[in-house]
């Protein structure tokens, strides 16, 4: 609040911006000409020694004589190397209004140098107040409509000034500009009014009253009085206002972008969720479906068992008992028997085996593909967290995990219940079945595989715990996995969106603050 205001004089080429701050000045201080003059940026500021202190690109700085000005602002003198190495001038001067205000003379517009343009577009922003500086004879141009629309975007301060009337004949020819510019630019400006800056600037330095009253001046500086020089605070607070509403305007912008790229990622994490959801239900489904096969399969197997023990083994048996006695008969049974128990009970989980892993490497490779997809990556990526700033390794480490529990199927799976099952047949249940069926005089075989599936364990109670240890194993991975990865996103917002929010509760105070006084 306390530093002076910044008031920017702009305008196009040949509008004679230099000579208007020279009139205001009272003295030949920037250079002035009819081609280009201004090729820096140029801050007058108070000094109660006159210099000049040139700021380079570096950042480092020397101080030069006043009369020196031309050397380093004249476009005329300066080649582009030297220009392209100086960031701004300050030419210190004393006198006692610039203790109030800096005067920022920009370079001119529509000259064809591309380093002016970007110049006045930057200070735009960064002025208090801005004098548009229009040449008489080409007053409301198209090209200028440009900066007037970003200025306008910006809520400034700004003053029409129609230099040059001294060119022009006729008073009505001046009034006519004026009308001109009122109606349409007059949104853009908040007064208009006409001057010879020429004629000032020679009237001060002569002293000649009359040409000073005839140069529009007076009216220019009573309407900087009255409107600008004693309404300093007001302006400054105004402005301050404005640029604490566009900031607030930015946070709230960038508070919906977040919130637009969280309900992508909650989404998208949703979408995942609800995946890895059916993806188990599919699962426990299809391994129904093969097990109700396996089921199937395995009774066919002790139907035709029992259709061979009938077709086979009993009408030999006298044979068999008459050349080696009956011990001979139940142990060529038995091994009969079990032999075809074990080698289709191996089949048969082979097949359970082959089934399950299939449906589990495709489901797998999409569940892969699911949450490591470009799009997600691509969402996941915008909040540069840890885990996705690595996700190749991730992709590995994920992949590897399930091709590793897909290949432990019949590990985890198959084998407890096979060799659960083998105990069985092993440990003697094959013996008593043959010790009741040796006594049965009228054996069918309907009876032989009722009473062998007595002698059997439920194989499908085994094999369903073992499923569902190892199910439960592969689906709390992937549970752990995905919330590592939302736990992350949700950290990462919540960091995000409260630093956000203490701005924003921040800014809303002052400008509260602010205009309740």
């Amino acid at each position: 609040m306390n530093q002076p205001l910044n008031i920017s004089i702009m305008g196009e080429f040949k509008a004679g911006k230099s000579t208007f701050i020279n009139a205001l000045l009272g003295k030949k201080i920037a250079p002035m000409g009819v081609t280009p003059t201004t090729a820096t940026l140029n801050f007058f500021k108070y000094g109660k020694e006159n210099k000049i202190k040139l700021i380079k690109m570096d950042n480092s700085f020397e101080e030069l004589e006043i009369k020196d000005i031309s050397k380093y602002t004249d476009e005329r003198v300066l080649d582009k190397e030297k220009i392209e190495s100086i960031n701004y001038l300050e030419i210190f001067l004393d006198w006692e209004k610039l203790k109030e205000i800096n005067i920022i003379d920009t370079p001119g517009l529509n000259a064809g140098i591309k380093r002016h343009e970007d110049i006045t577009h930057e200070f735009i922003k960064k002025s208090d107040i801005i004098i548009w500086v229009f040449d008489v004879e080409q007053a409301g141009k198209q090209s200028e409509k440009i900066f007037f629309e970003k200025i306008k975007s910006y809520s400034k301060h700004t003053i029409a000034v129609i230099n040059g009337i001294d060119k022009v004949d006729e008073k009505e020819e001046v009034d006519e500009v004026i009308n001109y510019i009122k109606s349409s630019l007059g949104s853009f400006f908040d007064q208009v009014i006409a001057v010879s800056a020429k004629k000032a600037l020679y009237a001060k330095i002569d002293n000649i009253t009359k040409n000073y009253a005839e140069s529009g001046f007076i009216e220019l500086e009573s309407c900087l009085e009255n409107n600008i020089y004693s309404k300093i605070s007001k302006i400054k607070i105004d402005n301050i206002f404005y640029d604490m509403k566009e900031l607030f305007n930015e946070i709230e912008t960038s508070i919906n972008i977040e919130k637009t790229k969280n309900l992508e990622i909650i989404t998208k994490s949703e979408l995942i969720k609800n995946y890895v959801l059916n993806f188990e239900k599919e699962l426990i489904k299809t391994e129904f479906i093969i097990k109700s096969k396996l089921k199937t399969e395995l009774d066919l197997l002790i139907l035709k068992l029992a259709k061979d023990i009938k077709s086979f083994i009993k009408p030999t048996q006298g044979i068999i008992e008459s050349v080696f006695g009956k011990n001979k008969f139940e142990n060529e049974e038995k091994e009969f028997t079990i032999s075809k128990l074990k080698t289709g009970l191996k089949n048969l989980f082979i097949s359970y085996n082959n089934d399950l892993k299939t449906f589990m490497e495709e489901k797998s490779t999409s569940l892969i593909n699911t949450i490591f997809a470009p799009k997600t990556r691509k969402i996941f990526l915008q909040l540069d967290n840890d885990f996705f700033k690595h996700d190749n390794s991730n992709y590995d480490f994920f992949e590897f995990y399930s091709i590793q529990k897909n290949g432990n199927i019949y590990n985890e799976i198959i084998n407890p219940s096979y060799y659960y099952y083998l105990g069985f047949i092993d440990s003697g249940s094959i013996n008593n079945f043959f010790n009741v069926i040796s006594n049965e005089t009228d054996l069918s075989e309907e009876k032989i595989h009722k009473t062998l599936l007595k002698f059997l364990p439920d194989i499908f109670e085994n094999l369903n715990n073992s499923f569902i240890i190892w199910k439960k194993s592969y689906f709390n991975f992937i549970d752990i996995f995905i919330e590592n990865i939302l736990k992350n996103i949700n950290d990462e917002f919540f960091n995000i969106n409260t630093e956000i929010f203490d701005q924003l509760i921040f800014l809303k105070e002052e400008i509260s603050n602010l205009e309740n006084n």
